[in-house]
């Protein structure tokens, strides 16, 4: 998303309107961003009390050894 917007960016600079499809790519990354955040928040739970194992909203870098909710360990799941 990041290099589409550069090149929409170098390509505004040079005294052109930004093409509608930069626009369109930029809008569906912005929805797939949205969708995977809104499946992980749904899909990643504790097994055994369903409490969401996202810290404060925000994805993990790993997922945690224990359940914040139930204290349950998450070690021997698969």
């Amino acid at each position: 998303m990041a290099v589409i917007y550069l090149i929409g960016e170098s390509y505004q600079w040079r005294g052109n309107d930004v093409p509608v499809f930069l626009w369109i790519t930029a809008g569906v990354g912005i929805l797939i961003m949205a969708g995977s955040l809104l499946t992980a928040f749904s899909k990643l739970r504790c097994p055994y009390c369903g409490a969401s194992l996202m810290a404060g909203g925000r994805m993990p870098s790993s997922l945690p050894h224990f359940c914040p909710d139930c204290g349950k360990t998450l070690d021997d799941c698969d």
